[in-house]
């Protein structure tokens, strides 16, 4: 919903009453402002407004009641809600004869008109209080109207007061006296008439003094406000006029200060009766609100919002001077691990040095900007060439490689940094941060550590990549990911003893499509956690119904996405993957990659030992192309290790590649592991393979991954080969 722009609301000052049922010392000037804040904050300030604040809806029904209204009125939040304003705070007599839509319509026509309605209200005890009230309409995004937005402060004692005026001069006087704020009075030549005892404590003078010297001497704008103008003003209109100004203290201080000023007569001339009131409390929570609107609360640097006006207002100022713009995007690297493994408050520290140490990299006049998590933006100004970018990337990857020493610990971080360039990429601040976060991950993705500047190439990368994501979620409502299965074998019979389902997309436009074109976008998408919950149970189907054709092998072997296998209920989906089919956990075997395993290596001990408890087979896929800490690999439950095909393919030609089939080989034996090679498409491969001990294989050499019927048919061909042997 948004609310129609409009002034901010001003109430007049009261000459007495205490702070709570005055309730002015912070006008709803401060609650408007915190509703632009984010919702929690937004509850938060206005339950902590000294403000009544209340929505009610197109029937009258109450929908927000903060909570100094709820004290205020003696209504609770659940007794309220739903309730007509009608009878329940404003009196009915109030609406006698008046049509509540017209009036919303009135509201909705001219704010400016209802701004200063001043009513009768009832409190729960039925005492009569007046408020004094500014409504602003609420729609919808749309345009409809939803709601109106009503601010009220209690007046009743300033009605008193000028009741009391009126009526007894002595009752004037006391509440005169005794006013919390300064009140005044001042002729047509704008001296000092009468001072109150508060005027003189705040400014430092005595009462004889003031009467001395002119008002003009402390307020510098009183003049101008009793212009002819000015003074029409206050007896045509409202009776008052309302400004902030500065008092100037005897010793020199400033005080900012609301005046409110209305004409009166005196002893038969003319005069201003003046209310000042301090606005250093509520100028100390605009200023606190709006450094929370435009600087990240833990560094201070600028936020999202104030970059993106600099940025707004930089490529405006290089467009006019035919200049250039860097803007850089920095993300730390593995900062999510330094996060879990030390704590966010230890997390939160980092941020705030990280910060001090970007900011001295710049120019004066460039912005540090912090975005959220640990991510940073930095614009850089009437920039020369694009070299001087890339100088101020290459210093910032330089202080934060400088070790950080925190809370006893110590540590070196980096970071990946994307660099777009104003106007040579593009000259939209939105497509411009998207150009550098682009780059910046390109930057990840190459090496880390690093900086990349943004090209047309890696543009087309990403729409390239938006367009699978696109095509990837149409593929899983239209179950177009389906599985071949590949056999594996005993290298010492030849017999088929296992088979390993591999994942495949039957594209509409493409074809057949292997894991490789499309797995890194399911991955960061985060896609690839149903597809491969929906493809594990549909491997436990087709196991099931290969028993039950009597078609007999130990088990079947289904890979697991990293992001499948660090969620918290992985376990429970494979216990009901293998209820659902009424497989037994024997015959299934997980393949969880050597990487993903080392990422977390305590968390992956945890859950691989709830899958082994369950029963089933684990292996480590892609041995050897990792980077596994032999300290955890020993503490893992698994039972095979399974070599990658980058090693098998060049053997037995290739001296390095064997000798890490041997090592990896000897590591499975020490461990009492089973080896089986991947990637096997030569008699002359499984020859050395079975040489060095190696257990089994599965390649091409013994058949490629088929559909479920032509494997079928290869295994029984396989087992009548294997009865037909003799002996």
């Amino acid at each position: 919903m948004k609310e129609i722009p409009g002034e901010s609301l001003e109430f007049d000052a009261e000459p007495g009453g205490s702070s709570l049922e005055s309730s002015e010392h912070l006008p709803s000037h401060w609650a408007e402002e915190a509703l632009k804040l984010s919702e929690n904050k937004y509850r938060e300030l206005v339950d902590e407004a000294a403000s009544i604040i209340l929505r009610w809806d197109t029937r009258g029904h109450v929908t927000f009641f903060n909570e100094f209204a709820q004290g205020f009125f003696g209504f609770s939040e659940q007794e309220i809600i739903g309730r007509s304003v009608v009878g329940t705070i404003v009196p009915e007599q109030e609406f006698s004869g008046r049509d509540l839509s017209q009036l919303m319509k009135e509201i909705c026509l001219d704010p400016a008109k209802f701004e200063y309605n001043e009513n009768e209200n009832i409190k729960r005890n039925g005492d009569r209080v007046w408020i004094a009230w500014k409504n602003r309409p609420v729609f919808s995004d749309k345009g409809a109207l939803v709601e109106i937005l009503s601010v009220g402060i209690d007046i009743t004692a300033r009605k008193c007061a000028e009741d009391a005026l009126k009526e007894r001069e002595q009752h004037f006087r006391t509440l005169f006296e005794h006013a919390p704020d300064p009140v005044y009075i001042v002729n047509m030549e704008t001296r000092f008439v009468d001072v109150n005892q508060q005027m003189c404590r705040e400014l430092g003078y005595s009462h004889d003094e003031l009467l001395d010297i002119k008002a003009t001497s402390i307020d510098a704008q009183l003049k101008s406000r009793l212009s002819d103008t000015a003074i029409e003003k206050l007896h045509t209109e409202h009776g008052r006029v309302s400004y902030e100004t500065v008092h100037r203290r005897k010793d020199g201080g400033r005080i900012p200060v609301e005046v409110r000023l209305s004409a009166i007569t005196l002893d038969g001339n003319p005069c201003f009766l003046a209310f000042g009131r301090s606005l250093e409390e509520r100028k100390r929570t605009e200023a606190r609100i709006r450094e929370l609107a435009y600087h990240d609360p833990l560094t201070g640097l600028a936020n999202r919002t104030l970059f993106r006006d600099r940025l707004e207002h930089a490529i405006a100022q290089a467009g006019r001077n035919s200049q250039l713009l860097g803007l850089l995007y920095l993300d730390l690297d593995r900062f999510k691990v330094i996060n879990d493994s030390l704590g966010h408050v230890f997390g939160d520290r980092l941020l705030i040095e990280v910060a001090h140490r970007l900011q001295s990299c710049v120019r004066e006049g460039d912005t540090v900007a912090r975005l959220g998590g640990d991510e940073f933006t930095i614009l850089a100004e009437a920039v020369n060439h694009v070299d001087d970018v890339a100088n101020i990337a290459r210093k910032m990857l330089d202080v934060l490689s400088g070790p950080f020493s925190l809370s006893g610990h110590e540590l070196s971080v980096s970071a990946s940094i994307g660099i777009a360039i104003y106007p040579l990429d593009d000259v939209s601040p939105d497509q411009l941060t998207r150009d550098a976060d682009t780059a910046m991950y390109r930057a990840k993705e190459v090496i880390g550590n690093s900086f990349q500047f943004y090209t047309a190439e890696m543009g087309a990368q990403v729409k390239a990549d938006l367009l699978l994501d696109t095509q990837i979620r149409q593929a899983l409502t239209s179950e177009q990911f389906i599985l071949h299965y590949q056999p594996q074998v005993c290298l010492s019979t030849g017999k088929i003893f296992a088979v390993e389902a591999l994942l495949r997309w039957k594209h509409p436009d493409r074809g057949l499509l292997s894991p490789e074109s499309f797995i890194s976008v399911a991955e960061e998408t985060g896609l690839i956690v149903p597809i491969g919950e929906a493809l594990l149970l549909e491997a436990c189907v087709q196991m099931r119904e290969w028993r039950d054709a009597g078609i007999r092998f130990e088990r079947i072997a289904v890979n697991v996405s990293g992001l499948q296998f660090h969620r918290s209920n992985f376990a429970a989906t494979v216990r009901r993957a293998l209820e659902q089919t009424e497989l037994t956990a024997d015959c299934l075997e997980l393949e969880i990659n050597e990487n993903f395993l080392m990422q977390r290596p305590r968390q992956a001990i945890s859950v691989l030992m709830e899958l082994k408890e369950l029963g089933l087979s684990l292996a480590i896929d892609d041995f050897g192309t990792g980077y596994s800490s032999l300290s955890y690999l020993k503490q893992l439950p698994i039972d095979r290790l399974k070599i990658d095909r980058s090693f098998v393919k060049d053997i037995p030609e290739d001296p390095d590649n064997e000798a890490i089939v041997r090592a990896v080989v000897g590591l499975g034996q020490s461990l009492r592991l089973d080896v089986i090679a991947e990637g096997v498409e030569t008699p002359e491969q499984a020859a050395f393979l079975m040489a060095q001990g190696c257990d089994e294989a599965q390649g091409f050499l013994y058949g490629r991954p088929v559909k479920a019927k032509a494997l079928t048919r290869k295994i029984i061909q396989s087992e009548r080969d294997h009865e037909s042997l003799p002996g």
